[in-house]
């Protein structure tokens, strides 16, 4: 983003170190959280090194990431802006967090709470790195705005396109790992709506079960019901629905090469395969 302002990419790369930083402090502590096993088809840290040098592991990220952001070659000034980037988008994810877990209790999800939860957690991360890459390139600040508008929504399409790799596989984990989370995905808000009452009793009770407890049987069930009540078809078409709206933010920015690599950029975030 700071090559669309600026015309130079380098001015970042410290700044995207610290990004680099927080994202593996991020999913280090949601492995933990989640009880995931697997990391990109190899063991994740705690599982590796054992529980309490688990979070030794992603604890050392936040430092780090400070460093990253001091030792960069930018101006006091920006620096100091780009720690209040990290700061308040930093409070939004940790909110989001908080509730993506008590979403796990909720036994009549809607679509409105999964988007709170993950324009939060998903979307607030992107907007660290896309409004900090706008002021280091020296975005005003409308165009600020309308660029962290722009990532809360598009991490929404991202974290639903990442719901739907889990079904058919390409995470890196283990298959079906948000049923056995007792994660609630917009496509089971979606099955919820259309299913009838005995499927979304079923549906809950998969969900809410201990996670040694829970079957394979019973994730490829949930997963065919996803199917069978559209929710699956419908979560696709909803995640390229917003980008497309979050795309539509993106109208003040500059018209240069670097915009229309980063509009191709976008594309990505709901046909990846993995």
């Amino acid at each position: 983003m700071c090559e669309v302002f600026s015309g130079s990419y380098r001015e970042a790369l410290g700044f995207a170190a610290a990004l680099e930083h927080l994202q593996n402090f991020t999913l280090v502590h949601d492995d933990i959280a989640d009880g995931d096993v697997e990391r990109r088809g190899r063991e994740s840290a705690w599982k590796r090194f054992g529980l309490a040098h688990g979070i030794n592991i992603g604890d050392v990220f936040i430092p780090l990431s400070g460093l990253a952001i001091l030792e960069a070659d930018l101006d006091v000034q920006t620096k100091m802006r780009l720690f209040r980037v990290l700061s308040d988008h930093g409070l939004e994810v940790v909110e989001g967090q908080s509730l993506d877990i008590n979403l796990r209790g909720d036994d009549a999800p809607t679509e409105a709470a999964y988007v709170a939860c993950t324009a939060k957690k998903t979307g607030a991360f992107f907007a660290m790195a896309i409004v900090g890459g706008g002021v280091i390139g020296g975005a005003a600040e409308h165009q600020l705005e309308d660029l962290g508008a722009f990532a809360h929504e598009a991490g929404v399409a991202f974290q639903i396109k990442d719901d739907l790799l889990d079904v058919i596989g390409g995470k890196g984990r283990t298959l079906g790992s948000d049923v056995l989370e007792g994660k609630r995905t917009v496509m089971v808000a979606y099955a919820i709506e259309r299913a009838s009452e005995t499927d979304g009793q079923r549906l809950m009770e998969i969900l809410n079960r201990p996670r040694d407890r829970t079957t394979a049987s019973d994730v490829a069930w949930a997963h065919r019901l996803y199917d069978r009540t559209g929710a699956r078809a419908r979560a696709e078409a909803t995640s390229e629905q917003r980008l497309s709206e979050a795309i539509d933010r993106l109208q003040s920015l500059p018209q240069t090469s670097a915009k229309y690599r980063f509009l191709r950029l976008c594309r990505y975030l709901t046909r990846r395969q993995h």
